[in-house]
């Protein structure tokens, strides 16, 4: 197993998917690449918004680059309040644990869970599948999916359905020995679509 990892501060909104390879998923899934479509004032709702690609963390990176101070606003923003209790509104199907998902350090995850909920902005939004599959989060070593399996686009109510999707592969695969605690797995919903919790360099 890998050793605990260290939290990465960042934040995220809304995304459009754009075909591209990875060799961190299995099988017959397609990785999209996140477009994010990011205010570029956070304290105005009525600022503009540009879009840019890649991963939160790059999109983050990205906006601070363009707009100096940008993440700190970002960083002072209240996550919402919803856990992994109103996943019932979507149906878990099954889920599982470890391979084909490499384990990753509790830290990180828990990292990318706590900032999806930061989001404010438009639901996401993910391709036609089956096995299209966006990437919304990627920092020290976490990777967090989410996948739709439906023929059609699929639209989530919020950012938190993705978040209470990894909360809930925490909650049932978190493996803890005397040193380390490690998290891998993966939810399915009964509307076809599911969320993955992986190591992935990054």
């Amino acid at each position: 197993m890998l050793p605990n990892i260290a939290l990465a501060l960042y934040g995220l909104l809304g995304f459009i998917g754009i075909a591209s390879a990875s060799p961190s998923l299995l099988g017959n899934y397609t990785v999209v690449d996140v477009q994010w479509d990011l205010p570029t004032n956070l304290s105005d709702p009525n600022s503009a918004t540009i879009s840019v690609l890649g991963t939160i963390q790059e999109a983050v990176a990205q906006m601070e680059a363009q707009y100096p101070g940008w993440n700190a606003t970002f960083q002072n923003q209240q996550p919402s309040n919803a856990t992994v209790s109103t996943v019932a509104q979507y149906d878990v199907e099954g889920y599982l644990c470890g391979k084909p998902w490499s384990w990753v350090g509790y830290y990180a995850v828990l990292d990318g869970i706590y900032y999806l909920r930061k989001v404010t902005s438009a639901a996401p939004k993910n391709g036609p599948g089956p096995g299209n599959c966006g990437r919304v989060s990627c920092g020290y070593k976490a990777a967090i999916y989410w996948c739709n399996d439906n023929g059609a686009e699929k639209e989530l109510d919020s950012w938190n359905d993705i978040a209470d999707g990894a909360q809930y592969v925490f909650d049932k695969c978190v493996d803890r020995d005397d040193k380390y605690a490690m998290v891998a797995g993966q939810v399915f919903y009964t509307d076809k679509w599911n969320v993955i919790v992986t190591f992935e360099s990054c």
